[in-house]
């Protein structure tokens, strides 16, 4: 099963622990889950009927656990506004169309620049964790290190689709005849360890939750190298600019309150015992 991924915790371990052991975090979820209209007005919970529902796209559901921990900060984060969300999961692609669009809300996880290519969002300027994109390979002469370690070598490169941030950077660098794509992450592994590709470029986290499953784990592919480091960010389509100096406020206080370790806590203990049974 998915495992929350070691890149989430830099920004995760800045919020203060509390004291508040597990039953109490456990009964915050129950809450966030089935009373859906009470919202926050100080220190009093005030009853809500009438929430507007704030539509957000992401790549993969909640049964990865990065997505419901996601999914669970910005269900308490919307609250605190007064927004009901209404989450989908979409393919890369489909994702930034329609939040270009603002045929929905917004987005949320994506790399830092993103909205360089897509005009219409807007960043949320308080980091959700961080993302590291990495090399993998079966050779182990194969070391690499950034995307401009990448000149004047003649490998055959797959990465996934719909993710801009690679296919910019490769795209700079490597000629176009050695460049291929796939849909996902197992499709890429694959190719490299049936030897049609020489290296696959992707997010580590993503790539490290597929390393662990059972389909991976007895295999000789390697991290190569890593190519660029930066922070995951949400991005709100530009007619809800009003949200965005808000949300980021609340972002924070969520940290600083230790609400991302209490979540991350219930995704670990949810995952661990689906991986036990």
């Amino acid at each position: 099963m998915a495992a929350i991924t070691l890149n989430c915790l830099y920004f995760i371990n800045k919020g203060k622990r509390t004291n508040r052991n597990i039953l109490s975090i456990m009964l915050v979820l129950i809450c966030i889950f089935s009373i859906e209209d009470i919202v926050y007005s100080g220190d009093i919970n005030v009853i809500q009927t009438d929430k507007k529902d704030f539509v957000m796209v992401y790549t993969r559901s909640t049964e990865d656990s990065f997505s419901l921990w996601a999914y669970l900060i910005y269900k308490e984060a919307l609250r605190r506004m007064g927004l009901n969300l209404i989450f989908e999961t979409y393919p890369n692609k489909r994702c930034s169309y329609l939040a270009n669009d603002g045929k929905v809300d917004g987005e949320i996880s994506r790399y830092y620049d993103y909205n360089e290519k897509y005009k219409n969002l807007i960043r949320v300027e308080e980091p959700l964790s961080s993302i590291t994109w990495a090399a993998y390979a079966i050779n182990p002469s194969i070391s690499l290190n950034g995307w401009s370690s990448l000149k004047g070598t003649n490998y055959r490169i797959d990465y996934r689709l719909g993710t801009d941030k690679v296919d910019s950077e490769l795209s700079k660098i490597v000629n176009k005849e050695n460049l291929t794509t796939v849909r996902t992450v197992p499709q890429g592994l694959k190719k490299l360890l049936t030897g049609r590709t020489d290296i696959y470029v992707d997010v580590e986290g993503t790539v490290m939750i597929f390393l662990n499953s059972k389909e991976f784990q007895s295999n000789n592919i390697i991290n190569a190298g890593i190519m660029e480091q930066g922070t995951l960010h949400t991005f709100l389509h530009k007619k809800n600019s009003k949200y965005i100096t808000t949300l980021s406020k609340i972002l924070k206080d969520m940290k600083d309150e230790g609400v991302f370790n209490e979540y991350m806590l219930i995704v670990q203990e949810k995952f661990k015992n689906e991986n036990s049974h």
